[in-house]
């Protein structure tokens, strides 16, 4: 797995949404960006410089600013004309909706090095030959 790079980003409409929507929107965008930098992937502030385009598209929270508070994260993210949205939520372990997604980030960006890209694929080390008694 070789180093890559991200165009992170979030779109936010202060003029349409309460300024709480955006400050989530923005604090998990910052909580994304560094969990990324800590698992080795660049992050860009260019668009179009990436092996990679991430985008917040939402995070919902339960309201609650107890420590047991729930968040859920959306991401999108695409290369080329792929598109893929996940969500991923703060959860056991006490592992942020932010690692999961970095998690899953790392996976999609370790695929597209792949020469099978796109095909259905099973790393080697997960195969096994059968043997027939002829």
């Amino acid at each position: 797995m070789g180093a890559y790079t991200v165009y992170l980003f979030v779109r936010t409409n202060a003029d349409r949404e309460p300024a709480a929507v955006t400050e989530r929107r923005l604090q998990a965008l910052q909580a994304l960006r560094d969990e990324l930098v800590r698992v080795g992937v660049r992050v860009t502030p260019l668009p179009g410089h990436a092996d990679l385009d991430v985008e917040i598209t939402n995070v919902f929270g339960t309201g609650d600013h107890s420590a047991d508070a729930q968040r859920v994260l959306i991401v999108r993210i695409s290369v080329g004309d792929e598109r893929l949205d996940f969500v991923c939520s703060d959860g056991l372990g006490r592992v942020s909706a932010e690692q999961h997604a970095a998690k899953r980030i790392l996976v999609w960006l370790d695929s597209l090095s792949h020469p099978h890209w796109g095909e259905a694929y099973i790393p080697r080390e997960l195969t096994t030959q059968l043997m027939t008694d002829s």
